[in-house]
């Protein structure tokens, strides 16, 4: 067996994280956008965006473990080409003839 890609070893140690419902925010998914600023200071004021749990967390999940793992998130010109829309990873990577472990599906 081969060895799992980093993002898919990071994406394994959030499974069970949870949105706080109502107006509560879970502080871990806060803080996935503020690394993603961290390490990247020129996505900082798109980061600044996510502010709670409540906005769709799917494409900022992404971004962070691949931020995590030393990769750079997709970023292009338009908000929907950006890394806090799943679809916009659809543009990240090459297409396979089939799933593998660690592959990003939308």
């Amino acid at each position: 067996m081969t060895t799992p890609p980093p993002w898919l070893l990071t994406m394994r140690q959030l499974t069970g994280t949870h949105e706080v419902p109502g107006a509560g925010n879970n502080p871990d998914i806060l803080r996935w956008a503020s690394e993603i600023a961290t390490r990247y200071p020129d996505m900082s004021g798109y980061s600044r965006q996510f502010t709670n749990d409540s906005i769709p967390w799917g494409g900022l999940t992404v971004g962070y473990v691949m931020a995590m793992s030393g990769i750079r998130q997709v970023f292009g010109a338009r908000a929907t080409d950006k890394f806090l829309w799943a679809k916009a990873w659809a543009s990240w990577g090459e297409r396979l003839p089939k799933p593998i472990p660690g592959a990003i599906m939308i």
